[in-house]
């Protein structure tokens, strides 16, 4: 009797799993695991095949970057707006999932390494700056 119980038990056990829809990483959906939003900038991507999926993850990180033109005192948006375009370095593919025919790519960007380089290029560019209006001090008063 208990070895027919403990059959049927196991038995539907084992066809509740069958059913089961397999689960997505939870970084698919939200943040999780060992890459938080404090120390990380995370993008996700999904394609039908790894490359759509890690090109996807790597452009959601760099949509952290988007730069829009200030408006003047007026609420005009001036005409003199320069283009800036920089590389984003640092950024890896770090997961990867594949279910059924989509896949799946968690990138991160550290924040820290990224914060440092974005410092060190602004004091180099202020100090381009102060000479550019140095120079103009000078040929303005000649």
């Amino acid at each position: 009797m208990w070895s027919m119980l403990t059959a049927v038990f196991l038995f539907s056990g084992t066809m509740g799993c069958i059913h089961r829809k397999p689960k997505l990483p939870c970084w698919v959906t939200r943040p999780c695991g060992d890459f938080s939003e404090k120390e990380f900038l995370i993008g996700v991507g999904s394609g039908e095949n790894l490359k759509i999926a890690d090109d996807e993850a790597i452009s959601a990180v760099s949509r952290h970057f988007q730069v829009r033109p200030l408006e003047d005192s007026s609420g005009e948006t001036p005409s003199n707006v320069i283009s800036v375009a920089t590389e984003l370095k640092g950024v890896q593919v770090v997961e990867r999932h594949q279910q059924n025919n989509m896949f799946y790519a968690l990138a991160v960007l550290e924040r820290e390494p990224m914060l440092l380089e974005i410092d060190s290029e602004l004091d180099s560019l202020q100090d381009k700056v102060k000479k550019l209006i140095n120079k103009a001090d000078e040929n303005r008063s000649k």
